[in-house]
């Protein structure tokens, strides 16, 4: 049998689960916080230095304050997550469930921008945009866009799940930012060419769902940090299959 080793006290708790995690986080900063503050005064402080502590002391628990507000919001966001996830899985199982996960608005992308967030995957900056990897219609391959996306619903995953999004830099001039190093421009792949991509990878017969998951999960992060394939942001091309 084997014997697990007891996690140390006040140890970080071994889960993927990141608003468990903010929760930790803040609790051992608000044990810091408090410890410190049930520290004597040093002896001979003088007024200055008293003076310079004490606003430390606001400053150090105004930003507890602000942490607070930021889990609590976080927490609201990621409940709202979870029922959108439970909500698809249950569509996905009747037809009229898939022709409601069909209707869903895909524009805006408040609700994309939301569950983006909800994943630790916030907006980088004022100049980026929340992209569906798999379109919600499509421009010029529309019946096999909504084929790729119908196998997205088939599987239980709605338009607006973060899985099916990633955050790219608006324009031309956006790129190379920290976040998404080696992304196109948003406007830069509203093309044929993307579109043959994605329905290269997705429009399949049988696609399970462990294959539809790791192939969006590749194409975000290629198209996040580079290695993406060039043909997306070239001109319209009838002669690649996507590969």
């Amino acid at each position: 049998m084997k014997i697990e080793q007891p996690a140390a006290p006040n140890s970080r708790p071994k889960t993927t689960n990141l608003l468990a995690l903010a929760i930790y986080d803040f609790e051992q900063k608000a044990k810091a916080f408090h410890n410190e503050q049930a520290c004597s005064a040093p002896k001979n402080e003088t007024p200055e230095a008293r003076k310079a502590r004490d606003n430390q002391r606001k400053a150090d628990f105004a930003h507890l304050q602000c942490e607070r507000t930021r889990i609590r919001q976080f927490a609201a966001i990621q409940a709202t997550l979870e029922q959108y996830k439970k909500d698809n899985r249950a569509l996905s199982k009747t037809d009229t469930g898939i022709d409601v996960l069909m209707n869903e608005a895909h524009h805006p992308t408040e609700s994309l921008n939301n569950h983006l967030a909800a994943i630790a995957e916030p907006k980088p900056s004022v100049r980026h945009d929340a992209h569906h990897i798999v379109m919600g219609k499509g421009k010029y391959q529309q019946a096999q866009m909504i084929d790729a996306r119908l196998a997205l619903h088939l599987h239980g995953i709605g338009i607006n799940d973060p899985r099916n999004g990633v955050w790219l830099p608006r324009e031309y001039k956006d790129k190379g930012h920290w976040a998404t190093p080696g992304a196109p421009a948003h406007k830069e792949i509203h093309r044929y060419n993307y579109e043959t991509w994605i329905v290269s990878k997705f429009a399949i017969p049988g696609i399970s769902k462990r294959v539809l998951i790791d192939r969006l999960r590749e194409c975000k992060t290629v198209l996040k940090y580079g290695g993406y394939p060039p043909e997306i942001v070239k001109p319209k091309d009838t002669e690649w299959s996507g590969d």
